[in-house]
């Protein structure tokens, strides 16, 4: 019988790089998935986490040291033939001299090669495994880890390609993975734990097309800028089975089919001789048209006007996890007497999963809600002072929240929370910039906690930008305001009031527009004064027309004229 093995690392709270929101939380996931929905043995999964030991007793701390014993507890581990093997990470990635890693928490960007894991170890250290089964998932491309001028991924997927090992990566090397308050994850693991649970993804051919499928319209559904992710899938382990065969015969489609049993046991079905080689898995081709998870909140169409309605949304979808009750004991299922019992009937099952048209006519059922401890009294009261769209709610439940003490079991998941909550803020403060409305934007930057530093200046900043542009508003204002009909130096007088905007400027694309459709207005008072004879007073108004502007060059053309009339 096969068994399977994971090692599974999320990271928030870097200690030299801005906080990650949910990293954490698509490790505890994909770890609930593991131990509750797929039956793996806990001891078979190792879990690397910041979060709080009263959330998850068994996780180790993810610093450099761990991580390194983690590959080392794999490599002594009594790891069969047939046996599966994740390795799950979700945190920051760097990229060094052309050689990629592994951020650890205590991990410096500046000096990866001596603080963060080389992600060549990981591959090494799966390809030296008794079993060929070694599963690489990444999410790692985050933008504020970037080095301009690199490609973080290359050498991942070349290794990938090489050592013949199947990976899942978030995004291409050229762009960026992205985080959505709406699912409370990462995208990709948003996508990669929606195509385990919901969509009946058992093999990792069915994963691979799922996630890669499914992220682009994800990542575009939410806001975010398209994110393609790459897969890596050996020919040979098309038909990989991810998770135990227990699994999928628990899903309905599934639990009526009667397979024969094979005369040995395999976590792969049959199939006809493959060609050489890997095989990456394309992502840039067409995309099919994807339905949202049943359990998250439809969006409008994006748009500046809508932003605010869309954070509506992701507010009204949110709960912090230590507000989440505990989950109901799921109801005995009736046993199956044809369905599978062995691991001798994994291929079939299999090849049965493959035959079908898609991975949507799988339904495993409802996901687990996970295990949390319950919320202390204060933090149920932080709760219901949350209001939707409304900065000041947030900023009474962050009070509330701080009541919690530090010998309380829930501290440090309130404490996450009261950093989720203060970029929920921010985030209500960009909704408002976007529909036009600074003041707002201003007022809910303002309530930022100063207590969190990153944030604190991220907000800081934003209001320093919103208030140029709220000066560049006033320009534009106070030079329409100027423009007296006829008077030639009051249109250059406006014009050269809007040259201060820089053109970069969201405001700066309006200026240009009027001080070229003013450069215009001018030329046709100078016109009209050479048509009356006047080419005196024509050749007076024509020379105020600046420099660069749609004008400038027919004017210069009819001073010319009108000087030689003179």
């Amino acid at each position: 019988m096969a068994n399977y093995w994971a090692v599974i690392a999320g990271i928030n709270q870097y200690q030299a790089l801005q906080p990650l929101l949910f990293a954490q939380f698509d490790a505890e996931e994909l770890h609930n998935v593991c131990l509750d929905e797929a039956g793996m043995a806990p001891e078979r999964c190792q879990f690397l986490s910041d979060i709080s030991p009263a959330v998850k007793p068994q996780r180790r701390y993810p610093d450099r040291q761990q991580l390194q014993r983690s590959l080392t507890q794999l490599l002594e581990s009594p790891i069969a033939a047939d046996d599966v093997v994740w390795w799950f990470f979700s945190g920051y990635g760097v990229v060094w001299q052309g050689e990629d890693y592994l951020l650890p928490i205590d991990g410096d960007p500046r000096q990866p090669a001596q603080t963060a894991i080389p992600i060549a170890q990981v591959f090494d250290t799966l390809k030296q495994l008794p079993t060929r089964h070694g599963i690489v998932v990444l999410d790692i491309n985050r933008s504020e880890a970037a080095v301009p001028g690199q490609r973080l991924g290359v050498q991942t997927v070349e290794l990938a390609e090489s050592l013949g090992i199947p990976l899942l990566l978030s995004c291409q090397p050229e762009q960026f993975s992205y985080e959505t308050l709406a699912l409370r994850h990462g995208l990709f693991t948003a996508a990669l734990l929606e195509g385990l649970r919901y969509r009946g993804c058992r093999t990792l051919s069915q994963l691979a097309e799922y996630v890669t499928n499914h992220l682009p319209a994800l990542s575009r559904h939410h806001l975010r800028p398209v994110q393609n992710p790459v897969a890596v899938v050996p020919p040979e382990q098309k038909f990989l089975l991810v998770l135990p065969a227990d699994t999928v015969s628990q899903t309905p489609a599934e639990s009526s089919v009667s397979a024969p049993a094979p005369t040995a046991a395999a976590t792969t079905a049959p199939e006809p001789t493959p060609p050489s080689g890997s095989e990456l898995v394309p992502v840039s081709g067409p995309m099919d048209a994807e339905q949202p998870a049943p359990t998250r909140l439809a969006w409008l169409r994006p748009g500046l006007a809508g932003l605010g309605l869309l954070l509506l949304g992701a507010l009204l979808g949110y709960t912090p996890q230590w507000l989440q009750g505990q989950a109901p004991e799921p109801e005995p299922s009736a046993p199956t007497s044809n369905g599978p019992s062995a691991a001798g009937d994994e291929a079939p099952l299999a090849e049965t999963a493959m035959s079908r048209s898609s991975p949507e006519a799988m339904r495993p059922t409802p996901d687990n809600l996970g295990r949390h401890q319950e919320a202390p009294p204060a933090l149920d009261q932080a709760r219901t002072q949350l209001q939707p769209l409304s900065a000041s709610a947030f900023v009474d439940a962050i009070k509330t929240a701080r009541q919690v003490s530090p010998e309380d079991p829930g501290y440090e998941q309130a404490q996450q929370d009261i950093l989720r909550w203060s970029r929920i803020i921010l985030d209500l403060a960009e909704g408002r910039a976007a529909t036009g409305n600074l003041q707002d934007a201003i007022a809910a930057a303002q309530l930022v906690p100063a207590d969190q530093p990153t944030l604190h200046q991220m907000a800081q900043e934003r209001i320093r930008y919103w208030q140029h542009r709220q000066q560049h508003r006033q320009i534009l204002q106070q030079a329409q305001a100027s423009l007296q009909p006829g008077q030639a130096s009051a249109f250059q007088a406006a014009i050269l009031q809007l040259q201060q905007i820089p053109p970069a400027s969201p405001e700066g694309k309006i200026a240009q527009d009027r001080i070229d459709q003013w450069s215009e207005d001018i030329l046709v008072i100078a016109r009209a004064r050479a048509a009356q004879g006047r080419f005196a007073a024509a050749i007076a108004a024509a020379e105020l027309i600046p420099e660069g502007t749609a004008a400038y060059d027919q004017a210069q053309q009819e001073l010319q004229n009108w000087r030689q009339e003179l």
